[in-house]
C-alpha cells in the first residue's frame, strides 16, 4: 500500500475540510434560493436520508463496492452527495450507468485493502444485510432493501474510533480516484458501460 492510502492526521485534515466545504456550499445554495423566494431543507453529515442513494437517484454516479457514490469525474472522492429538498421547480434526472458498478464486481481492491474488513469480497451483489450485533442498539445502519455488496458499518466505525482517523483507504485505492493523466484510464473508463474486457488495464 503506498503512502497516499495510509491513514493519519494529514489525511484527516483534508477529509474534514471536504466536509466543511460541503456545508459551505449548502449554506450558500440555501441563501441564494431564499433570495429568489424559494425554500430549501438541507442535511448535515448525519443525513436526512441515504446520502449515496440520493446521489444515485439524482444521476450523480453509481454506488460501488465501497458503499460510496462513485462519480464519472471524481470517483468516490466526492466524499458525500449532499441533498437539498427545494420547492423550486427543477427537472428530475435519472440514474446513470457509466460502468463503475460493473467494474466493482471483479475489482475488489478496496475490500482487499480495507484495514477493518468492513467491505465484502463477494463477487455477486445480494439483498442480504450484515449480521446484526448484539452490542449495537439500535442497529440503524443495517437496513434491508438494497441490492449491493454488504458493508459492515460497525467494523468501519470501530476502526475509525480505534485508529483515531477518518481512514478513507477505500477511497484512496479505488481505481476511479486516479488522475486521468494516464490516457489508458480515460480510454478504459469510457468503455466500461459497454464492455468489461479492458478492466485489466486499470
Amino acid at each position: 500500500m503506498d503512502t497516499s492510502s495510509r491513514v493519519g492526521y494529514l489525511s484527516d485534515g483534508a477529509a474534514g475540510q471536504a466536509y466543511d466545504n460541503c456545508d459551505i456550499a449548502q449554506w450558500r445554495l440555501q441563501a441564494f434560493l431564499k433570495v429568489l423566494g424559494y425554500f430549501s431543507v438541507s442535511q448535515n453529515i448525519q443525513g436526512n436520508g441515504p446520502i449515496v442513494g440520493w446521489g444515485v437517484m439524482s444521476g450523480l454516479g453509481e454506488q460501488g463496492r465501497l458503499a460510496h457514490l462513485i462519480t464519472p469525474g471524481w470517483g468516490p472522492m466526492i466524499r458525500q452527495s449532499t441533498m437539498n429538498i427545494v420547492n423550486l421547480p427543477v427537472a428530475p434526472k435519472k440514474p446513470i450507468d457509466f460502468g463503475a458498478r460493473k467494474f466493482c464486481i471483479t475489482c475488489k481492491k478496496c475490500a482487499d485493502l480495507c484495514p477493518s474488513g468492513a467491505l465484502s469480497k463477494e463477487t455477486k451483489l445480494t439483498w442480504d444485510i450484515v449480521q446484526a450485533y448484539d452490542s449495537v442498539k439500535p442497529n440503524l445502519f443495517n437496513n434491508p432493501g438494497l441490492n449491493n455488496w454488504p458493508f459492515d458499518h460497525f467494523k468501519c466505525n470501530r476502526y475509525w474510533n480505534e485508529s483515531d482517523t477518518y481512514c478513507g483507504v477505500c477511497q484512496a485505492v479505488c481505481v476511479f480516484s486516479k488522475d486521468d493523466a494516464s490516457s489508458v484510464h480515460e480510454i478504459v473508463k469510457a468503455t466500461l458501460a459497454q464492455t468489461t474486457c479492458l478492466i485489466a488495464f486499470l
